[in-house]
């Protein structure tokens, strides 16, 4: 479910933002630990259909 969004992302963070491939490879990274947390948590919610709080438990779990 995430793979062609996660394409298109790493697409736009090389040609419109020209990042690095250290860079890419790092917002590729949180992206899969996204994807693991939504696993966890048994929240099968596609990139379309995150909530706010959703992201915000993610957030916070990163930061413990």
């Amino acid at each position: 479910m995430w793979e062609p969004y996660k394409k298109g992302f790493k697409a736009y963070l090389q040609l419109e933002r020209s990042l690095s491939d250290n860079s890419v490879q790092a917002y590729l990274h949180d992206v899969d630990k996204l994807t693991q947390y939504l696993q966890l948590t048994n929240n099968h919610a596609g990139p379309e259909s995150l909530e706010i709080k959703v992201l915000q438990g993610f957030i916070q779990s990163v930061a413990e």
